[in-house]
């Protein structure tokens, strides 16, 4: 099953919220990833977000990230 990324647009850490999929370059990781946020912590300058495949990632409240959304599309049959 093949899936598409939709970016919906941009949008500053400080300003997202649990149940979002966001698109972002990973210090941590070293590769863009997309994650929906299960959970978030918000620290004085940073916010540890955790959920789909990575936890713990730490973002700058002033970074910006992509918001997505991801569609799937049906194989023939």
């Amino acid at each position: 099953m093949a899936t598409n990324l939709i970016i919906l647009g941009r949008c500053q850490v400080n300003r997202l919220q649990i149940g979002q999929t966001i698109r972002f370059h990973s210090r941590n990781f070293v590769r863009e990833m997309v994650m929906t946020i299960r959970r978030m912590q918000w620290l004085k300058d940073q916010v540890i977000i955790s959920g789909g495949e990575a936890n713990d990632v730490a973002l700058s409240v002033y970074d910006w990230v992509d918001l997505v959304s991801i569609e799937r599309e049906k194989e023939a049959v």
